[in-house]
């Protein structure tokens, strides 16, 4: 074997296996994020630990636009009932993670962001409605009023009736 036919050699079996270890490495990657929850699946919840890792990423990509209590600056005011781009859980998860409208300024987080941050982040919006906060920007957007479910109409006439 020659000089060059053995480094030609060793350069192949290199190159085998990096497309081996590449191949588990892109496998691995789509086990862990078919693990992630996806969009269909969210559910609002009140989960404190979720809620205050919410809050720590709101805290560090959100704030400085929609303020530290969520009443707006730059960004839409995020305590009211009005949204710009719909008002459900599925709503402001996919205007984290895609971006807002064109133009507008609100980036997408899907590549800062995993889609458990995402879940987390959008959870803690949800958690704001109805706070408050003095001085909040002006509404902006289409009213959304979240529906109740037969079991918080049930649970609120039970608690009307007492």
């Amino acid at each position: 074997m020659t000089n060059n036919t053995h480094y030609m050699w060793k350069f192949f079996k290199l190159y085998e296996e990096f497309e081996s270890k590449m191949a588990l490495a892109q496998s691995e990657i789509e086990l862990y994020q078919a693990s992630l929850p996806q969009k269909k699946d969210l559910v609002i919840s009140e989960d404190e630990a979720m809620l205050a890792a919410g809050k720590k990423i709101f805290t560090v990509y959100c704030q400085v636009c929609h303020r530290p209590d969520g009443g707006g600056s730059i960004g839409p005011n995020l305590t009211d009932a009005y949204w710009i781009m719909g008002g459900t859980l599925n709503d402001v998860y996919d205007v984290i993670s895609n971006g807002g409208r064109p133009g507008k300024g609100m980036v997408a987080w899907k590549n800062s962001l995993n889609k458990t941050q995402i879940e987390e982040v959008s959870n803690y919006i949800m958690s704001l409605r109805g706070t408050n906060p003095p001085n909040p920007k002006a509404p902006q957007g289409e009213e959304f009023m979240i529906e109740t479910t037969p079991s918080t109409a049930i649970d609120s006439l039970a608690i009307d009736s007492i």
